[in-house]
């Protein structure tokens, strides 16, 4: 089975690096716009980031920042989370 899940929106929250299983994570919000035709509408994903790609998240990224995620869906404390594999910057045009 496949899961795979990919994501363009701005984070709306990032807290910082928290250590779980012995190894730092965090976990940022995201904002995805719905649709194109009605920009306002946003739907927030929490994305939990784990290692190395945790540590460069938090310091290089903040609120308000365009980013790219893939991941896969997982299910942490009850809650459905997006585990992210990969984080990519999204600059702004004229960037």
């Amino acid at each position: 089975m496949l899961n795979e899940v990919i994501l363009a929106g701005r984070i709306v929250e990032l807290p910082p690096l928290a250590a779980g299983s012995n190894e730092l994570f965090c976990q940022m919000r995201i904002a995805v716009r719905r649709s194109a035709l009605e920009p306002e509408e946003e739907t927030v994903f929490p994305v939990r980031i784990w290692k190395g790609l945790a540590s460069v998240a938090n310091e290089k990224y903040q609120l308000g920042t365009a980013v790219a995620i893939r991941g896969r869906l997982d299910i942490c404390e009850d809650a459905i989370v997006i585990i992210a594999e990969r984080v990519s910057f999204i600059a702004a045009e004229g960037q």
